[in-house]
């Protein structure tokens, strides 16, 4: 009996849309054997181009990007890859999927789902599944697929008002074992008793980390930042220690469950990953510099639930800090509130019900 294999596919890494194939990945059954197809490195001529031209978008003009995110017309018009993007790539999409025997393709990025839709390259008798990592999902996934997978009750109602209500399930966010694990490092990592936040979001220079240093700094407070800055050598370069403030840069890891056991707080741009894994160690949100698009959707379901607080400008971020200090009780109840989200047991649940898990 041929051995059934799963493919994940995603646009880059690392990125919250490879770490959700990576986390589906780990409850996988051994009779099966999965496979990543990352567009960016089977493209590397259109998946750089594409990367730059989207930060490029949200870096200089974010309203016109937040106009495109979910617009029903551009939504049609980008469904429709063959008027512009040439048929090689599709071939070759097709070729890696035929010539290994697939029977099951995973999508955890919307781009991604499009290119391998059976409009775009056939191969009708392979099962699609879309995993929707960001709380309000978008109308640019394949319409066409097997199953969708929301991460919240709020996601699948939306996903129920568009595709087919048997094709709509909701499991949770799919997260590493690592996040459902306890973690023995977490007391190991405390500075002295200094509280420490988790700054995320600058792997690609969008956090604005100078001006969180700066309502930092305006408190007077002692703090540790562990930030987040994957192989981005400006913020790299930063120092150690400003006044009362100690730094710590950390480059990108394959599990950094532990710098969240280990924090007090996380402040970050409020991705679909980085929401659920603050969620899964039950800590309190700060929602700073969104990108356009997703992000902002995401907020705006946060900010209406009263899942995290949200400093849209340095004074805001300032006091926050400082009611941080004064009242960890409205923090603590902040993050209840969003570890609500959390589903500890979702990629194992979705992978066994698209029967990849024994």
């Amino acid at each position: 009996m041929p051995q059934r294999k799963t493919v994940f596919v995603y646009g880059y890494e690392p990125s919250g849309h490879s770490i959700a194939a990576r986390a589906l990945s780990q409850y996988i059954s051994e009779n099966r054997k999965p496979l990543f197809i990352n567009l960016s490195a089977i493209y590397p001529s259109i998946g750089p181009l594409l990367a730059s031209a989207y930060f490029k978008l949200v870096q200089k003009t974010p309203a016109l990007w937040g106009y495109f995110y979910d617009s029903r017309y551009l939504s049609a018009a980008h469904k429709n890859l063959r008027a512009i993007i040439p048929g090689i790539f599709f071939n070759r999409l097709k070729k890696i999927l035929s010539d290994r025997d697939i029977d099951l393709v995973i999508s955890t990025h919307a781009f991604a789902s499009l290119m391998v839709s059976r409009m775009h390259i056939g191969l009708s008798h392979i099962r699609r599944a879309c995993i929707i990592t960001d709380i309000y999902p978008h109308s640019f996934w394949d319409d066409k697929a097997d199953a969708y997978f929301a991460p919240c009750k709020f996601s699948e109602k939306i996903l129920k008002q568009r595709f087919s209500q048997e094709k709509v399930f909701c499991f949770g966010m799919p997260v590493r074992k690592e996040f459902t694990e306890t973690r023995k490092e977490e007391f190991q990592l405390k500075k002295n008793g200094v509280p420490v936040f988790l700054i995320t979001g600058g792997n690609r220079g969008f956090m604005s980390l100078e001006e969180i240093k700066k309502a930092f700094l305006k408190t007077g407070k002692k703090a540790h930042l562990n930030v987040m800055c994957a192989e981005n050598e400006r913020i790299r370069r930063g120092a150690n220690q400003i006044g009362n403030l100690t730094f710590s840069y950390i480059p990108y890891r394959q599990d950094p469950s532990y710098l969240y056991a280990s924090c007090d707080c996380v402040i970050g741009k409020p991705g679909g990953l980085t929401i659920f894994e603050t969620a899964a160690f039950e800590k309190p949100f700060i929602a700073h510099s969104p990108l356009p698009g997703q992000e902002e959707r995401n907020l705006s379901y946060l900010v209406k639930s009263q899942k995290c607080f949200f400093a849209k400008d340095n004074g805001e971020l300032y006091a926050l800090i400082e009611l941080f200090y004064k009242n960890r009780k409205a923090f603590s109840l902040r993050a209840q509130r969003l570890a609500s989200l959390s589903k500890p047991s979702a990629a194992a649940e979705i992978m066994r019900k698209l029967d990849c898990r024994d």
